[in-house]
């Protein structure tokens, strides 16, 4: 790619647009149930083969290197109950020297990777190290991991999904992709983008599928997505109603109805959805500067961590417990601020230890 002759916007695109120009312009089940007094983890501890200790849960989705030196720092796994996770006082934390601006991804060797801001993206260690990742990126969204290590990427201005090697190496995964924001990896191994409406693209053809189109009315556009834990649902967070919304999924991850209002969030633009391994649902609103915590089981809503506007953290996305990065925090990227990134830190890792599909433990 070319190198960038602009830098990155200082305001967000679109913030007087409805709803409707913005789609026109391009841009899991709830909670699982927890029987008596166990929580999430030792319902999925055993199969797993994590160990249940008196406490609760333990998350199992730490490397098991067999006893080889990696060189690595790897956290221990988190023990954590979700009857007594932590439920308030939370709070952001700046990092040393990792930068992003909507998007954060994690590679296998301790790096927080982001974009800059400017034209490039760059790996960060905790400690604060930072180098070039990738030059010549014009502008970028949201990022994941592939099941393989490579990254994927939302290029809006080109209209592309890019696929993103470990050693910085960048190909088209799928062109076409108008107005692409939401990006993350199903636990079917594709990738699943938010961009007004939701989109499937194949990772070993590139090929796309509309799963939702957003409503005529324009009363929404889907912005930011997430699956639940056992991958019967997708939630989708948007632009213009306020509303988290759940489509629910066939097993196929097909929808199986029409997208339903789960809660209120903030004031109605939803940057990112996380999920935590309690089921909790965590969702930055870019209106009211908030993160909020959802518990679809209990049925509240609450602004965790509220901001002022060039503080506020504008995704989501769990550490590794890989040389410093927390398991069980939170790392937002404040493009309003330097393009910084904040660490919050809940006490509970990423869903991603607990999930399943089709009723079997996804493996990344």
């Amino acid at each position: 790619m070319s190198s960038p002759t602009a830098a990155a916007p200082s305001v967000r695109f679109g913030l007087l647009l409805s709803p409707a120009l913005l789609l026109a312009l391009g841009l899991g089940a709830c909670r699982p149930t927890i029987e008596g007094d166990k929580s999430i983890g030792d319902l999925y501890g055993e199969d797993s083969g994590g160990a249940d200790g008196a406490d609760g849960a333990t998350d199992t989705g730490g490397e098991d290197t067999g006893g080889e030196d990696t060189g690595l720092d790897i956290a221990p796994p988190v023990v954590y109950d979700c009857d007594t996770a932590p439920t308030t006082d939370f709070a952001g934390t700046p990092t040393a020297g990792a930068r992003a601006y909507h998007g954060i991804a994690f590679d296998d060797v301790g790096n927080l990777i982001g974009w800059d801001g400017r034209s490039a993206l760059v790996k960060a260690t905790y400690d604060g190290d930072r180098e070039v990742f990738l030059p010549g990126i014009n502008y970028a969204e949201q990022l994941d991991r592939l099941p393989d290590g490579d990254f994927v990427m939302g290029d809006p201005w080109g209209g592309n999904l890019l696929r993103i090697s470990p050693e910085g190496a960048s190909t088209v995964l799928a062109s076409g992709v108008s107005g692409v924001y939401g990006v993350t990896t199903g636990p079917d191994g594709n990738v699943y983008v938010a961009n007004g409406g939701v989109l499937r693209v194949e990772v070993a053809t590139g090929t796309v599928t509309t799963l939702l189109d957003a409503p005529a009315d324009g009363s929404w556009i889907a912005h930011s997505i997430e699956f639940n834990l056992d991958s019967t649902m997708l939630y989708i967070g948007t632009i213009g109603s306020g509303q988290l919304l759940g489509l629910p999924l066939d097993e196929d991850l097909n929808p199986s109805g029409e997208p339903t209002a789960l809660a209120s969030v903030g004031s109605g633009w939803h940057d990112a959805v996380a999920v935590d391994a309690c089921g909790i649902v965590w969702v930055p609103d870019y209106y009211s500067s908030g993160f909020y915590r959802i518990d679809l089981e209990a049925g509240t809503v609450s602004n965790a961590v509220p901001t002022g506007g060039r503080a506020y953290g504008h995704g989501a996305v769990f550490g590794t417990g890989i040389n410093g990065w927390r398991r069980d925090a939170i790392y937002q990227p404040q493009p309003y601020n330097g393009s910084t990134v904040r660490e919050v830190v809940i006490g509970v890792p990423t869903g991603d230890t607990v999930r399943t599909w089709r009723g079997e433990r996804v493996s990344y």
